[in-house]
């Protein structure tokens, strides 16, 4: 088992395993989370994600968090007509400069006209007898 610095369980050693001393009896765990309750007493179990890096975080864990409020409500609210038309307007304008460019790398840089074709010159092979092998 130090072969795998305790870090896991592992089904093919036949054997009780504690990684991370997790469930070890005696052992005590740093890591405790302290039960919560809401205002109605229904225990809040966002506990878990509002620990460490969010702590200082809004984070949106049940429905009632995503309902309309008073506060709220502007943020929730759908844009207006006019902002709709100006995102669409903004959306579309990005698109068609997306197509132009790769139809225009589509297209050939040069073309090459019939008139400017040289005749092929012919270059006559002497073999030389004094040639190595």
């Amino acid at each position: 088992m130090e072969d795998f610095g305790d870090g896991g369980a592992f089904p093919e050693i036949h054997v009780v395993q504690y990684p991370l001393n997790m469930g070890r009896p005696g052992a005590k765990s740093t890591e405790v989370i302290a039960v919560d309750v809401d205002d109605k007493g229904q225990v809040r179990f966002d506990a878990i994600v509002k620990q460490g890096a969010n702590k200082d975080k809004i984070v949106r864990t049940s429905l009632d968090d995503m309902k309309e409020s008073d506060g709220v409500k502007d943020f929730l609210s759908l844009p207006e007509e006019e902002e709709e038309q100006k995102t669409a307007d903004k959306t579309r304008q990005a698109l068609e400069a997306l197509l132009e460019g790769k139809i225009k790398k589509a297209k050939p840089t040069t073309v090459v006209s019939v008139t400017d074709v040289e005749e092929p010159t012919y270059i006559r092979y002497t073999p030389n007898p004094n040639a190595p092998g």
